[in-house]
């Protein structure tokens, strides 16, 4: 795929997921490298160590806690080493290992603020759930101390759904709207901050647009995960699936790499368009 394919006014999906495969196919080595050089040390621990993936206890729970973002952050420089790959491949200039890993770790003080910002937004979001939710159990019983159990499982579903409300849905759409910061971080000489706005600016008005693309490219590799994490295996065995993990990984970051792209080139849709009928120049494709 060529950058000039990404300089227009709209992209099929068909046409995003037929260029992903193109650069996947033709630079699958290297790209599929980069992953595993940083994604490859989640798999190897979940094999290695004992990761309580099903934690029974708050502390089990706090073990994985500080054990997966610490990885999930490392695996971040694999995404961001593809994504300027793949930026230097559509555009037809040179790209090597040895550049795309320098280029990945520079990005650091853009990259590193910018996520430890969001998982530490995200971890107070849902901290406050939990207290707010606890405290409203705890008034409910106290005030009601011959409360049936019907009728506190009921509480919880209508506390549940209020929550899946207030935060959850808040949650998934700020994640959808704050995915392409990585690439920016890499790809665009912004601070931290910049980032973040960047990728918000550029989903904001197309955020179901970039949901369900992110969301088809993404699926794959989440139903191998999860199939993964349910199944009891061999490590030969468990090493086979990691490694079609990482590949999907490959294809998924690509994808979400074209895309951005696309996106840059088109920029942020303007406020009167957000409320009104899209301009000719405004992605229209469905």
């Amino acid at each position: 795929m060529r950058i000039e394919e990404l300089q227009q006014g709209s992209l099929p999906f068909l046409r995003l997921l037929s260029g992903t495969w193109r650069v996947c196919r033709s630079n699958l080595l290297p790209l599929a490298a980069y992953m595993l050089i940083f994604s490859g040390l989640g798999p190897v621990a979940t094999m290695l160590l004992p990761l309580p993936l099903k934690p029974a206890d708050l502390g089990s729970a706090l073990r994985l806690v500080a054990m997966v973002i610490p990885l999930g952050l490392i695996a971040g420089y694999g995404g961001m080493a593809v994504a300027w790959s793949v930026s230097r491949v559509v555009s037809g200039e040179p790209c090597s290992p040895g550049r795309a890993l320098r280029a990945a770790l520079a990005a650091t003080p853009r990259y590193l603020p910018a996520a430890l910002a969001l998982i530490i937004a995200g971890v107070l979001a849902l901290g406050l759930l939990s207290v707010v939710m606890g405290g409203l159990v705890f008034a409910f019983v106290a005030t009601a101390p011959h409360v049936t159990a019907p009728a506190l499982v009921i509480l919880v579903g209508v506390l549940g759904v209020l929550a899946m409300s207030l935060v959850i849905i808040p949650l998934l759409f700020a994640g959808m709207a704050f995915s392409f910061f990585p690439v920016v971080a890499v790809l665009r000489p912004v601070r931290w901050t910049g980032t973040l706005s960047r990728s918000w600016a550029l989903v904001r008005g197309r955020w179901w647009r970039v949901f369900w693309r992110v969301t088809v490219l993404s699926l794959p590799g989440l139903v191998l995960s999860q199939l993964g994490t349910r199944v009891p295996m061999a490590i030969p065995s468990r090493a086979g699936i990691t490694l079609v993990e990482l590949l999907l990984a490959v294809f998924t970051t690509v994808g979400v790499t074209l895309l951005f792209l696309h996106l840059d080139f088109l920029g942020p849709v303007p406020a009167s368009a957000r409320s009104g009928p899209a301009p000719a120049s405004a992605e229209t494709t469905p």
